[in-house]
């Protein structure tokens, strides 16, 4: 997926202000420093997109990559932070006060002692190492699991912008889809109270079909269900996740761009049924006479197929004005 972070010219080093050009293409991981524990937490592999000066402001956009992985799933073990603070110390941060004066560091190695995947069990390792710390102790996190069809075949993320290269999902037009999502909580999170997890779109181009889900514990598999609209071309839009309000809980919005493509071939079986509707009723007046046959008979059943062959052709165009 893509993402973007801001930073103010006083949280990045003058030599990258200067120079912006060097960090962009390059890998890069994102990190949560803990200003209580002073502890660093190595989250995820990025791929930097670009890198730009807005006045007093430095723009990341980035694409993610592998999570990091832990040795350790069930406890709070952190085999990276020494590796982090080995990294950065120095002028920006005082491993003694734990004092860090900069948010980005531009570090010309090739960082092999981290560890990536792409696992869920990874996810639930980093979700057990921060979720003990202040600013997620109320804290519920969602993975999007897969996005499925109507026949159960899993649709796999691949790019829905060709021009910023943006991550997301490719569907078909009038067809119905599963989301699956697990939901899960710090092991010695508390009990709360029941919450729904609700399904909202941006722009006109979904039809939701189960769109909440209710999460009753701490560690769950959600699973939503929408209708994407038959379009006259491909459209671009969004659907996303997020909590009920005043729930009390911390629950991250989750945003995952779609591309809804056409379909071709009900196009053009539409335009042709309607087509083969109109010349068989116009036939109606004509076949009797070419066949030498009464026509009482031919003519109000050509009539009446014709009607009927239109009259679906239409039905099947109809979703794409709707």
């Amino acid at each position: 997926m893509k993402y973007r972070f801001r930073y103010r010219e006083e949280w990045v080093p003058a030599e990258l202000l200067e120079n912006t050009a060097i960090l962009n293409t390059r890998r890069g991981i994102v990190v949560f420093y803990d200003t209580t524990t002073k502890e660093f937490f190595p989250i995820i592999c990025v791929t930097i997109n670009q890198v730009e000066k807005l006045g007093d402001v430095l723009y990341f956009e980035f694409t993610t990559n592998d999570l990091i992985k832990y040795g350790s799933r069930n406890d709070r073990t952190n085999e990276y932070n020494s590796i982090i603070k080995k990294y950065i110390q120095g002028e920006h941060f005082d491993g003694e006060t734990g004092k860090l004066t900069k948010f980005v560091f531009h570090v010309n190695k090739e960082l092999s002692e981290f560890v990536y995947d792409n696992d869920l069990s990874s996810w639930v390792a980093i979700l057990n190492k921060i979720g003990n710390l202040h600013p997620f102790l109320g804290s519920i996190f969602l993975r999007i699991l897969r996005v499925a069809n109507s026949n159960g075949d899993t649709i796999k993320p691949k790019e829905v912008n060709s021009q910023t290269g943006e991550i997301g999902y490719v569907l078909r037009g009038h067809e119905t889809y599963r989301l699956e999502v697990f939901q899960r909580a710090r092991n010695d999170f508390t009990t709360f109270t029941p919450f729904r997890l609700n399904l909202f779109f941006i722009k006109d181009h979904i039809t939701p079909i189960k769109e909440s889900d209710v999460v009753v514990g701490k560690y769950d598999k959600l699973q939503l269900a929408f209708l994407t609209k038959w379009r006259k071309s491909e459209v671009r839009t969004i659907i996303g996740l997020k909590g009920d309000e005043g729930s009390g809980l911390d629950i991250p919005e989750i945003y995952v761009p779609l591309r809804i493509t056409r379909d071709v071939w009900r196009l053009v079986g539409s335009i042709s049924m309607s087509t083969i509707g109109i010349v068989t009723a116009i036939a109606a007046g004509y076949v009797p006479q070419v066949l030498s046959m009464p026509p009482t008979i031919i003519s109000p059943l050509l009539s009446v197929l014709g009607a009927v062959l239109f009259a679906l052709g239409v039905a099947w165009l109809r979703p794409m004005y709707e």
